[in-house]
């Protein structure tokens, strides 16, 4: 659960999975019911989604090419994430019951990805990282279910979290000066909170991972590694005045946060998180027709 006040060690953590696979993203749906995420459990990278109360693990995704960052769509009945295909990262949607994935990215730039759905279900954005500096995209569906193709949405504020905020007409950002805030999607004026978010250099190293805001929408929370071993946090901020604290500590030797994942969930007053569980088997061979 995600503590009152302070933070506290993942030692009591409850695991949620407890497969044989690298999870890297994971998101839960809007009404509560799944827990959608990405993994290699049947080999390649592939999208995946169980019932957050417990139950069996579906397959969404079927392709050869790895595919992550899932984010269903609010009512659950789709999925956008991305793909590796030659090279490139693309975004695409596939309805959660299994079907062809429709790709939304026209693929001409390498690396467009962590596709974010709006509140509403119209509209999907993304970071285009290929750039010298992060670019933004967008598309809007009409009621006939045909997605637009894609346009570059200005940033006047400063670098934004692919986190929608205010009923999805604005994103979450950090201007320069280290405040948080939002963005409104049209392109108005940034509108920073009054607290100063956090150290900004450290801060836009960790930034192209995201922000998952919570269940009611009040709070945003992201993954911290930290330079230190057993430093890696995940941060909690305030979306009404940007106050800032640590509310997880990934302390303990043997079960570190995995450094390939930028995976956080909130649902309900609980964290969903990964951690890294090492193991490892022991063989014996007969060994025959030794070489003198």
């Amino acid at each position: 659960p995600v503590p009152a006040s302070g933070s506290v060690s993942t030692n009591g953590a409850v695991p949620v999975t407890t497969d044989r696979q690298t999870i890297e993203a994971l998101r839960i749906s809007g009404d509560g019911k799944w827990l959608v995420f990405d993994s290699d459990r049947e080999g390649v990278m592939q999208i995946f989604r169980m019932p957050l109360a417990g139950g069996a693990i579906e397959r969404l995704t079927r392709d050869s090419n790895p595919s992550f960052a899932p984010w269903p769509s609010p009512d659950g009945s789709e999925v956008a994430y991305h793909a590796i295909i030659g090279g490139h990262r693309r975004i695409y949607v596939v309805a959660a019951g299994g079907g062809k994935a429709v790709p939304l990215s026209p693929g001409t730039t390498p690396d467009e990805r962590n596709a974010a759905w709006s509140p509403d279900g119209r509209r999907i954005v993304w970071g285009n990282f290929s750039l010298r500096r992060q670019e933004l995209r967008i598309t809007t569906r009409d009621d006939q279910g045909r997605w637009s193709m894609p346009a570059a949405l200005a940033l006047p504020g400063g670098r934004l979290a692919l986190a929608w905020a205010d009923r999805g007409t604005a994103l979450i950002g950090v201007d320069s000066t280290g405040h948080f805030g939002v963005q409104p999607a049209d392109g108005g004026t940034f509108r920073p909170f009054a607290a100063p978010a956090m150290n900004l250099r450290e801060l836009l190293a960790e930034w192209n991972s995201g922000m998952a805001v919570s269940s009611d929408g009040r709070t945003g929370y992201l993954v911290r590694r930290g330079a230190l071993p057993r430093s890696a946090r995940v941060t909690a901020i305030s979306l009404g005045d940007g106050s800032v604290r640590d509310v997880i500590r990934f302390d303990e030797p043997g079960r570190a946060h995995s450094s390939a994942s930028s995976g956080v969930a909130e649902y309900a007053g609980w964290l969903y998180f990964t951690l890294s569980d090492f193991q490892s088997d022991i063989w014996v061979a007969a060994v025959t027709a030794l070489a003198k």
